[in-house]
């Protein structure tokens, strides 16, 4: 009987159908959540008599809390306001007098809730599709888990691997089973955490500040556009956004979107014209920093990629059993599959292409 290998990328980014309506809580860059994009209906089952044997995956962690970066930059966007706040005429905008931000160091980067409810309801869509996969018994061997060792992405690992195991162990009365993940040291981690262990990656893209130049270009132009445009909808006399102000605006309504669900407050001032321009630049920092703009960017996930084939060379060689691995999970950050993507795509175009 023929057997499917389930190979899954989940990216921070998601595509969306014309049959959407618009919502800004889709087009939040990398801080977009990840939203259902197929119902039962939609889903198409595995051909006739075939059935899946084993699962790899690669996964971002869920929706966070601000890094240290971006909440310091939260903590400046509510001084300006203050310090504006008597001059805000548009009643539209009234709540912005009170307004405090929420966001603190101590918690910079961790995982939301909403983050957990992610992996929790991604890995519960997965079996409702491919129930068999993980029917087995937990052993460490039979379903090894990895994250890097940074707590959002460990603790994706963690929601997803309890969607999946819910119920089907000896522990408690909610029958809960422990499963096992492992971490290597971010100095030394070069699976998973590549982008951050090497120097010639870190000297002539992550840290140069002319690699992603034509991102720079392109914010330069839109900018000022954008903060002359809310400038004059918070209608407040004697204050004039800067670019650097409407990337914090654009910010806050990130966060405010993906944490709390709130899209009245900062997503108001985002159109739908200035949510495309703030993706697409985003696109083109990811492009250059993350994906096919220099060989390195994708070259540096060449250990990733030999784990993801190795997982299923081993599969297709052994025959399938109890003791079979059954799933490899691996949970890391945009930095982590983005460019394992890139990875695999040249090396179809380089193959089809010759």
């Amino acid at each position: 009987m023929p057997r499917i290998l389930l190979v899954f990328l989940l990216v921070a980014t998601v595509a969306i159908g014309t049959a959407h309506a618009w919502d800004i809580r889709h087009h939040l860059d990398t801080k977009t959540p990840y939203w259902i994009q197929q119902n039962s209906s939609d889903w198409t089952p595995p051909p006739d008599k075939c059935f899946p044997v084993h699962f790899n995956l690669v996964a971002r962690h869920g929706s966070r809390q601000p890094t240290k970066g971006d909440t310091k930059q939260m903590v400046n966007l509510q001084a300006l306001i203050q310090k504006n706040k008597d001059a805000i005429t548009n009643p539209k905008y009234q709540w912005m007098k009170t307004w405090v931000n929420p966001y603190i160091p101590q918690d910079a980067g961790y995982l939301v809730y909403a983050g957990e409810e992610e992996h929790y309801q991604l890995a519960k869509r997965f079996m409702q599709h491919y129930p068999t996969l993980f029917n087995e018994t937990y052993e460490p061997s039979r379903y090894p888990i990895r994250s890097t060792q940074v707590s959002r992405a460990g603790r994706s690992a963690n929601s997803f691997s309890f969607g999946v195991f819910e119920g089907k162990g000896k522990v408690g009365d909610c029958h809960y089973d422990p499963f096992f993940i492992t971490a290597t040291s971010n100095s030394l981690d070069d699976e998973l955490r590549f982008f951050s262990i090497c120097p010639k990656y870190r000297r002539e893209v992550a840290d140069n500040e002319t690699a992603a130049i034509e991102s720079t270009k392109y914010m330069n132009k839109i900018l000022p556009g954008i903060a002359a445009n809310m400038t004059k909808e918070i209608n407040a006399a004697n204050w004039t956004l800067s670019g650097l102000d409407a990337q914090n605006i654009f910010k806050a309504c990130q966060f405010q979107a993906s944490i709390d669900n709130i899209t009245d407050q900062f997503c108001a001032l985002i159109t739908e014209t200035f949510a495309d321009q703030f993706n697409y630049l985003g696109d083109l920092s990811s492009y250059w920093e993350k994906g096919y703009g220099f060989p390195i960017d994708y070259t540096i996930a060449c250990p990733l990629m030999t784990s993801f084939v190795d997982a299923i060379d081993s599969t297709i060689a052994a025959p399938v059993d109890i003791h079979s691995e059954r799933a490899n999970l691996r949970f890391g950050h945009a930095e982590t599959v983005m460019p394992f993507i890139a990875y695999v795509i040249i090396g179809v175009l380089s193959v089809v292409c010759g």
